[in-house]
């Protein structure tokens, strides 16, 4: 049977659809990829952000092209009036691309936005007990929402990426959430490479929370933040600040969980600190 015009053209179209779009996004995102970071840029990340200065420069590199497609394809505003700048925008882009270095990745693609507070703000929060449903003001430093947008205080994303050793990054923490809902919901398991990988990973997960519940219980502390035994989710999104800027003592306390997370993440932040 011989296709007509209209077949053809409609063929064609759907084929753009299908395969065209992703390759010309990839396409554009390696051109944005190579251009470099200005003096200024880089010598801002080194007084800032002292983990930039310890990535080996191939890393260093890769991740100065996802920060230029992060800038360019993610906005960056500011709540109630706050006034947002490029610096403030780098930054965010800079601790939150420290998650894509090595892995394929879409760019936390369910982010559109990113709001900043310049400090810690107040939101509300709607609870229900025996029945009886309650609206409560929380302090909060930052939020992700699973259709597009993370919220974040400046003012403690500022002091996460200043210090980058005492393991709290609060950029780091809601872009791990964003990870952790690509995959459905926020479990506590991100998508990953392989599906053979997620009974290991629910394995080594599940004890390694049963285990900071119950120090929670016994007062005792450790390397993992206690506000990780909340639920698996906010579990995932700590060990990843832990990962990150608390890697040696991460790795001689939780050998099993540092392996997982270096599978998942695919850097060994322990060869950084050395």
């Amino acid at each position: 049977m011989t296709l007509t015009v209209l077949s053809i053209i409609a063929l064609l179209s759907w084929s753009y659809i299908i395969w065209g779009k992703p390759y010309a996004a990839a396409r554009r995102r390696s051109k944005q990829q190579a251009v470099p970071l200005t003096f200024r840029q880089r010598r801002l990340l080194k007084r800032a952000m002292p983990l930039y200065r310890r990535l080996p420069a191939p890393l260093r590199q890769q991740l100065n092209g996802h920060i230029q497609v992060f800038l360019i394809e993610k906005k960056v505003v500011g709540a109630d009036g706050f006034k947002v700048n490029d610096d403030m925008r780098l930054l965010i882009a800079a601790n939150a691309c420290l998650l894509l270095l090595n892995r394929h990745s879409d760019y936390f693609t369910n982010v559109k936005t990113v709001v900043l507070y310049p400090s810690a703000y107040r939101a509300s929060q709607q609870k229900q007990q025996h029945g009886v449903v309650s609206n409560t003001q929380q302090t909060r430093l930052g939020e992700s929402w699973p259709w597009g947008t993370i919220v974040l205080s400046w003012s403690d994303s500022l002091a996460g990426s200043v210090n980058e050793q005492d393991g709290h990054n609060v950029i780091l923490h809601e872009f791990a959430h964003q990870l952790d809902q690509q995959n459905g919901g926020a479990t506590g398991t991100p998508k990953l490479s392989d599906t053979t990988k997620y009974n290991q990973w629910a394995r080594i997960f599940s004890k390694e929370y049963r285990q900071l519940k119950s120090q929670l219980w016994q007062h005792k502390d450790g390397v993992i933040d206690r506000y990780g035994a909340t639920n698996e989710a906010e579990f995932f999104a700590v060990v990843t600040e832990s990962f990150f800027e608390q890697p040696i003592q991460l790795r001689q306390k939780h050998a099993a969980l540092y392996e997982l997370l270096y599978g998942y993440y695919q850097v060994d932040p322990v060869s950084w600190f050395k």
